[in-house]
């Protein structure tokens, strides 16, 4: 997981890596919630995907569900 806060779009945004790889992002409202604690570095986020979406002709994108697991920095 990265922060983006001059991402033109979410200044809350959180990019979701896999490898060196960006595969998307948090949705605004998840990403809202943790932005400031992120950017003072109070907490790390980081994730495993469960389940991958799409890729049908009706849906020929894919998407990914994640579990989010939440570090507490002192």
């Amino acid at each position: 997981m990265a922060r983006e806060p001059h991402n033109s779009f979410d200044s809350n945004a959180i990019a979701v890596r896999c490898g060196g790889t960006q595969i998307g992002y948090l949705t605004g409202e998840i990403a809202e919630k943790f932005a400031a604690d992120v950017d003072s570095g109070k907490l790390v986020l980081s994730g495993r995907v469960t389940n991958i979406t799409g890729g049908t002709q009706d849906k020929p994108t894919l998407g990914v569900n994640i579990v989010l697991t939440r570090t507490q920095n002192p």
